[in-house]
């Protein structure tokens, strides 16, 4: 076998001669065996997966760079017509190369590509090594004017074991160019494929995540999956295509299954297709769906192809989180964008002052970045702002002014401001806030209508407005509380929902109680600021993986006196008995009907039973909630150990109400449970 026209380890004239000794003297035999480079052993991978990348690389080494031997895992074997064996030592596979390469590039990749160039750049996951080569037969290096092939060899670490002693190598033919030293990168399409299939076989030879890989008998209408070792018989399922739909909503979404037709078309018809589908590994109803990213090829090259190959990933949590994270931060951002005519970001260290832009989805620095201390100066000797006001911009700038004004909470305050061409003032609102250090964001809100409701006695109006505007930034500061809980997701908004549910069934099967459409919608409100104190809970507190010390829990169960503190400081006008509502919530919701709870340990009905509606409605969203220290539970187990009292005692008639609207509060989730 050889490479370029050079031999690779034992040539075929030597294994011809071997095979006519055989039997000859075993001794000498068994001796010739042990001086052989020892086999790597097979890794887990489908074959015909790793055909796909047999058909994007000429060869896929797989290298114990310590042992310095190397396997050829899948391509074809063979360079320029000549065979490669299967295993050799990996410093002759090196030889072998620099004899058949540009004198121009041979340094280069003696640099990069030796067994201890190789196990010092990949010394860490993840790490790989990459480097293009001119190369050809001897007759085209002899003759510079020849065209020689250029070669890229991609190097990735395998994960696990020794740093930097496990390696895929990818050798991949480029389109030939003149012979020279000027090499041109991959285009963005061919190495975004390769990167992609690069992934998938560094993950497989890992043993990470847990891949699906999956061929699919096009003429024979048979899939086959293939999940664990090398060793373990393929899944088969007869039928495939022709009973997809039999398989609407147990393994496969059936809204996906459009998707999942479109790919296998496409995949037949010779092109790679990817696609997001939602599927249930194991199938099963008591199974959740999982979003799949699925990846799937042609395995040949013939078209239509008779075999299809692919894989599925789980990427359900990255997408559970992404969407979480861009719906709070987009409701945020709607939120914020209405309320505020202007945000900015003040940077006291650097007299700074950049202004925010809205975009679709939150909010972005502008490119123009201005002095503080100029801008200020240039609104007072403008007349922007009204000259009893320019004794407060002085004061913004002054070392430790914002500090203090911030130290308990946001610092309000309204100033007069003349908007374009105006010729008067327009009152306005100006709130600042620390970000870290000493900058500061500041929102500017137009109040005219406000001010000339108070100048006009409109006490009604004005009290409803105001409430309005509270109400709007109490939930902003309520989402930005569980937005900082990386895992919490939509906790507010399921807290509320089972919360007017449990109070609508307590007020059909338990008169005693008064409950009226009032009551329910005061605590429902009040339900989105159950946890308003953990905005002083440090995040290190709240993300915590692994169980709390009774030193760090002591730190959490203060969120609850925080909260009614944060709440008692509101100025609410006109919704006295909303803002009662709220500090019921904030302070009770984690008071237990055998006066076990906190902070007060009150008994039986000494809390008010929409305070435990909220703290049941709480208990229930955290067991089926996924956590950093923990999975979450199936509705059927939160349900039964709400019901035998493993998540503390409450009240009996409360659980009975609750037993009977499961159903309704199951639907609150879709199809996240």
């Amino acid at each position: 076998m050889a490479l370029f026209g050079k031999k690779l380890g034992r040539g075929r004239d030597k294994d011809k001669e071997k095979e006519n000794k055989e039997g000859e003297n075993p001794e000498e035999e068994q001796a010739e065996e042990e001086k052989k480079p020892q086999s790597i052993p097979a890794e887990t991978f489908s074959a015909r997966a790793a055909g796909i990348l047999g058909r994007m690389y000429r060869m896929i080494l797989s290298v114990n760079l310590a042992s310095n031997v190397c396997q050829v895992e899948s391509g074809e074997r063979s360079i320029f017509g000549k065979d490669v064996p299967v295993r050799l030592y990996f410093s002759d596979w090196c030889k072998m190369l620099t004899d058949n390469m540009a004198p121009y590039d041979v340094e280069k990749f003696e640099a990069d590509f030796s067994a201890q160039s190789l196990m010092k750049a990949l010394a860490s996951d993840g790490a790989s090594a990459r480097g293009v080569f001119a190369m050809g037969t001897q007759e085209e290096l002899e003759d510079f004017e020849s065209t020689l092939h250029y070669w890229e060899l991609r190097a990735d670490a395998i994960p696990g074991g020794q740093p930097g002693t496990r390696c895929i190598i990818y050798i991949r033919e480029l389109a030939a160019r003149p012979a020279g030293p000027k090499v041109q990168a991959l285009s963005e399409e061919d190495q975004a494929r390769s990167d992609r299939w690069n992934d998938l076989r560094v993950t497989a030879l890992s043993g990470s995540n847990s891949p699906l890989f999956f061929e699919y008998d096009v003429q024979n209408d048979a899939m086959y999956l293939h999940q664990g070792s090398a060793e373990t018989a393929p899944q088969e399922i007869a039928n495939y295509r022709n009973s997809l739909e039999s398989r609407s909503d147990w393994t496969i979404f059936h809204s996906d299954l459009s998707a999942v037709r479109s790919a296998l078309d496409s995949a037949i018809a010779g092109e790679m297709k990817t696609a997001e589908i939602r599927y249930r590994a194991g199938g099963g109803k008591g199974r959740s769906f999982h979003v799949h990213r699925m990846t799937i090829s042609p395995d040949g090259t013939e078209i239509p192809a008779n075999w299809v190959v692919g894989v599925l990933i789980d990427i359900d949590d990255q997408v559970k989180a992404e969407n979480s994270k861009k719906e709070i931060t987009g409701q945020m951002s709607r939120l914020i964008g209405d309320l505020y005519e202007q945000i900015s970001e003040i940077d006291l260290d650097r007299d700074l002052i950049f202004r925010l832009q809205r975009t679709e989805d939150s909010f972005a620095k502008s490119d123009e970045r201005r002095s503080l201390s100029g801008t200020f100066k240039e609104m007072i000797e403008s007349g922007t702002i009204a000259p009893e006001y320019s004794g407060l911009l002085a004061d913004i700038q002054k070392r430790g002014f914002l500090e203090k004004k911030t130290m308990g909470g946001p610092f309000e305050t309204d100033i007069k401001l003349k908007k374009p061409g105006a010729t008067d003032y327009t009152w306005y609102s100006m709130t600042i806030t620390s970000i870290a250090g000493n900058r500061y964001m500041m929102f500017i809100r137009d109040i005219s209508d406000v001010q000339a409701m108070r100048e006009q006695n409109a006490e009604y109006a004005q009290n409803t407005k105001f409430a309005d505007y509270n109400q709007s930034l109490l939930e902003t500061v309520a989402n930005l509380v569980e937005f900082r809980n990386i895992e919490s997701g939509p906790h507010i908004s399921h807290v509320r929902g089972i919360t007017r549910i449990l109070l609508n069934k307590v007020a059909e099967l338990c008169p005693e109680y008064e409950v009226d459409k009032r009551y329910i919608d005061l605590y429902t409100e009040a339900a989105v600021l159950h946890d308003i104190g953990k905005i002083v809970v440090p995040d290190t507190l709240l993300n915590k993986e692994g169980k709390l010390t009774d030193e760090e829990f002591a730190v959490i169960k203060r969120h609850t006196t925080d909260g009614a503190r944060i709440i008692e400081m509101l100025t609410l006008p006109g919704q006295d008995e909303l803002k009662k509502c709220f500090m019921d919530v904030t302070l009770h919701h984690h008071e237990k009907y055998d006066g076990k709870g906190y902070p007060e340990g009150l008994v039986g009905d000494q809390n008010t039973i929409g305070a435990q509606a909220v703290s049941l409605s709480d208990v229930y969203d955290a067991l089926v909630s996924k956590r950093s220290y923990k999975e979450g539970f199936s509705h059927t187990d939160a349900v039964r150990m709400i019901l035998a009292g493993e998540s503390g005692a409450f009240n009996p008639k409360l659980l009975e109400c609750f037993k009977v609207c499961t159903s309704d509060i199951r639907s609150i989730y879709g199809d996240e449970r």
